[in-house]
């Protein structure tokens, strides 16, 4: 059995997740597939933050954040906005907060 190397993450701004498939989406653009679920990946990525049933980022990328509405919420990331799952939205945000109110101090 071959055995793939992920990227390192300081590379990957983020992850997507297509059934039992994975994107892992780098700094230059690329995208790389790879044969392990979302989940299984998160566990290679212990830093990263699931924001969505299909999404998951890398918090070094982070940008900004926008919360239109109550039950509407999006990050932005490496020229990418990608939404936040209703049920996700106030613990993502929290820890967004949390992180931001880090690299202020």
């Amino acid at each position: 059995m071959k055995r793939v190397l992920l990227p390192v993450s300081s590379f990957v701004t983020h992850l997507s997740g297509e059934g039992n498939y994975t994107f892992c989406h780098l700094i230059d653009g690329k995208k790389l597939l790879i044969s392990k679920t979302l989940a299984i990946c998160l566990d290679v990525y212990p830093s990263f933050i699931r924001i969505h049933r299909t999404y998951a980022i890398n918090p070094d990328f982070l940008d900004s954040y926008r919360r239109p509405s109550s039950d509407v919420g999006e990050v932005h990331l490496a020229g990418v906005w990608l939404p936040v799952g209703r049920r996700r939205l106030s613990s993502v945000f929290k820890h967004v907060k949390r992180l931001s109110s880090q690299l202020n101090n």
